[in-house]
């Protein structure tokens, strides 16, 4: 469980978030939405450990998030960023065992091996793998960075629930890859982990989301499952365009059309 107390954050004089309050569960994918300087990055920044001027408290289970050390923080939560790049050659599959790198003090164990390799399985990388990540297309850099989390959080922490935290996780990625990798974050929750993710598009988050955060200038609008509370009252208010709510016929969720 991710619990969120009363969190707020202040760049200067430039209030950014304001009283952010939420629990988020295990064995669910959350996604937080809001138009561009809304607060998302940010309050995935205060939750994943990255920020620590903030005020209110962040609860991982029964820990307050100030009280974790960061090696333990590193053997239960992993985050993708916006952006990771690395600004030296480095062939994919030592990339991917970065994330391993909080679990071994001189050399991967064969169990680290294993879950790179698992990793690189479920991303379609072993083509890849010898392949210097420098030369790979954005896309493809996402995939990366993905299989790395992933080998991170590999297999159940002793220290407790595993939390997966993914900022705007599908930059560069065509249709197919969008699909796969939500699938595979939605795998992921169900092991159980927390899993969340900042998102721009809402018909995406509709299909993959078990709860939506919705976000407006630093201030929580709506927080619950999605056909609970999208609305096209809510569309209007938080991205200010009319919309009209349908059924998706595939699945029966909401889906978003604008007018």
């Amino acid at each position: 469980m991710l619990k969120l107390e009363q969190i707020s954050y202040a760049i200067g004089n430039k209030q950014i978030l304001h009283s952010i309050s939420a629990v988020l569960q295990p064995g669910e994918v959350t996604m937080i939405l809001g138009p561009n300087g809304s607060g998302k990055s940010s309050l995935l920044r205060i939750f994943s450990g990255a920020v620590d001027n903030y005020t209110g408290e962040v609860w991982y289970d029964e820990r307050n998030l100030r009280a974790i050390k960061k090696l333990q923080l590193a053997h239960i939560r992993a985050v993708m960023t916006q952006q990771p790049e690395l600004s030296f050659p480095l062939p994919v599959e030592e990339v991917v065992m970065m994330g391993r790198y909080p679990h071994f003090e001189f050399n991967p164990s064969v169990h680290d091996h294993q879950l790179c390799e698992a990793a690189m399985e479920r991303l379609k990388l072993n083509d890849f793998r010898k392949r210097n990540y420098l030369t790979l297309s954005g896309g493809e850099r996402q995939r990366v960075q993905f299989a790395r989390v992933l080998a991170q959080l590999g297999e159940e922490s002793k220290e407790g629930n595993r939390f997966l935290f993914l900022d705007e996780p599908l930059n560069n990625l065509d249709i197919r890859y969008q699909h796969a990798f939500l699938k595979e974050a939605a795998a992921f929750a169900a092991q159980p982990a927390t899993v969340v993710a900042v998102m721009h598009d809402l018909n995406l988050a509709l299909q993959y989301a078990d709860r939506l955060l919705f976000l407006k200038e630093g201030e929580l609008v709506a927080y619950g499952k999605p056909e609970e509370i999208v609305t096209e009252e809510l569309v209007q208010e938080v991205f200010a365009v009319q919309s009209h709510i349908l059924q998706n016929p595939l699945n029966g969720k909401p889906m978003v059309v604008y007018k």
